[in-house]
């Protein structure tokens, strides 16, 4: 199997040095070009972050349309325009449209990307999903105070 492989190399490495000359050319059997490609597991981990709510009363239902932001910075920076992925509280991917959010996969989604400030929204029950951030990266994820709702957890706001 080797064996063919390297004569269907070598093949494919002189159609391709004579289609840029009209000149034949003899190709020494030494002369063979090798490329190899080499691939690695990405084992960095994703960055979650979800959104819960609670009602104090437990008969309230969160209005329809409700987002709550948030900033992220890495390393101490704003995450400017890092694209992420939204899941809803059952798991299915929500995407993002022109005209809103679904969980159907659709040929016109639009990436979900932070701002230039890091600022990204999720809806009640969402998780954002910031995929590789990697071992060694320092985050801090901040919640913008939404009026009408007391973030308790986690205590101090980031």
């Amino acid at each position: 199997m080797k064996k063919h492989f390297r004569k269907l190399l070598s093949i494919l490495t002189l159609i391709c040095c004579l289609s840029g000359s009209l000149q034949p050319l003899a190709a020494e059997a030494e002369e063979v070009t090798r490329v190899t490609f080499e691939n690695e597991q990405n084992n960095s981990p994703d960055l979650y972050v979800t959104k819960k709510i609670e009602s104090a009363s437990g008969d309230y239902e969160a209005p329809a349309g409700l987002r709550f932001t948030f900033i992220l910075r890495l390393n101490g920076s704003l995450a400017d325009r890092l694209e992420y992925r939204v899941f809803d509280e059952n798991g299915s991917e929500v995407y993002n449209y022109s005209d809103g959010e679904s969980t159907d996969d659709k040929s016109n989604k639009i990436p979900y990307r932070t701002d230039r400030s890091g600022t990204f929204t999720l809806a009640p029950g969402q998780t954002a999903r910031f995929e590789y951030v990697g071992v060694g990266t320092s985050y801090e994820v901040t919640e913008v105070q939404t009026d009408g709702w007391i973030q308790t957890t986690p205590s101090g706001g980031a």
